[in-house]
């Protein structure tokens, strides 16, 4: 058996007996347990909890030969999120920071961009610590808390763009979500996404996340971006390119 197969018999045996879902746990544990993304959010799987995720991912990181401790599962506003956790204390991408504050996106500029690093570094190290504390015990970290012991400003949107990697983020604090929605509800997006394929399977879309089209990002990080995942999905013997969508303004109510 391959790695992948191995891990998605622990997901069937342990976790899911429905076939799709047990292809894109598997797939996207992998991807995260070998470094191809820093974490994967389980948007999809309400079936599937934290504590279920947990249970399995010592015998994830052996089918793959990862160190149990690199991996970890954590919730935040109810969402699990599984996090790679050398991959977090490394974190060195470069992104770029969009704020919706105003009636239009605009690019953050230096001062609002360097505010939005400087606060997620203290929320990715109040992250690790909490990690370490964990030690062998095996435990769903609570994110919420963890960020609000860390003073943390920063919105759910705006880490979760950040732990998943996304080379453009919307940059904004939790108590402007709702109007942060509205502005982006009223735009044209740039929507990217990773569609890949295992065999002669269906190809399917993962991965995705926008900008306006109005913004302009560095082509060499949206390279960064997808060469990263897709080397990892093709490691796992998956097919993968870069696909780019366009929703027209009005045509999708965002809601944070």
């Amino acid at each position: 058996m391959s790695p992948l197969e191995r891990v998605l018999a622990v997901v069937r045996d342990r976790v899911t007996r429905d076939a799709s879902l047990a292809r894109s746990l598997a797939r996207d544990l992998s991807v995260v347990a070998t470094r191809g993304r820093t974490s994967f959010m389980n948007d999809y799987s309400p079936g599937v909890s934290a504590e279920d995720l947990v249970g399995i991912l010592p015998d994830v990181c052996d089918a793959l030969s990862t160190p149990r401790a690199d991996v970890f599962a954590a919730t935040m506003r109810g969402t699990t999120f599984v996090i790679n956790a050398r991959a977090l204390d490394g974190e060195g991408r470069r992104r770029t920071f969009v704020c919706l504050d105003g009636d239009v996106p605009e690019l953050a500029g230096g001062t609002r961009a360097r505010a939005t690093a400087e606060a997620w570094d203290r929320a990715r190290l109040a992250m690790s610590l909490a990690v370490r504390a964990m030690g062998d015990e095996r435990v769903v970290i609570d994110l919420d808390a963890v960020l609000e012991a860390s003073g943390s400003a920063l919105s759910p949107v705006t880490i979760a763009g950040i732990l998943l990697d996304f080379p453009c983020v919307y940059a904004m604090e939790a108590e402007s979500m709702t109007s942060a929605a509205a502005v982006l509800s009223s735009c044209a997006l740039n929507v990217h996404s990773i569609e890949c394929a295992l065999g002669d399977g269906d190809v399917c879309s993962v991965y995705g996340w926008s900008i306006p089209s109005s913004l302009q990002i560095d082509d060499e990080r949206v390279s960064e971006w997808f060469d990263s995942a897709s080397q990892a999905l093709r490691m796992l013997g998956f097919r993968a390119s870069h696909k780019v969508s366009h929703n027209a303004s009005g045509s999708v109510k965002i809601v944070f």
